[in-house]
């Protein structure tokens, strides 16, 4: 009986530990990959963006890819239809 109160004390503690999914983007801000700059690289095609560089890396993503939901706000993600890009995000 003692485990149990003591493993439910530490489970109520636990849960109460504030926790910002979102701090890193507040940080350093909401175009910390340099996003804003290669706005002029949508619309283009996707050879256009063989040389974009970000802090964080860069990720070329199509219809059809799996990508992970990790927040990372100095990689870039460019976004592409298989032949155009579509958008370009930070995460």
């Amino acid at each position: 009986m003692t485990r149990f109160a003591l493993l439910s004390v530490i489970c109520v503690i636990a849960s109460c530990a504030p926790t910002d999914p979102f701090a890193d983007f507040d940080a350093l801000g909401p175009d910390a990959c340099g996003a804003d700059a290669a706005q002029g690289l949508v619309g283009q095609p996707l050879e256009a963006a063989a040389g974009v560089t970000a802090p964080g890396g860069v990720r070329r993503i199509g219809p059809e890819d799996l990508v992970t939901t990790d927040l990372a706000p100095e990689r870039m993600n460019i976004w592409h239809d298989g032949t155009t890009i579509t958008r370009i995000t930070c995460s």
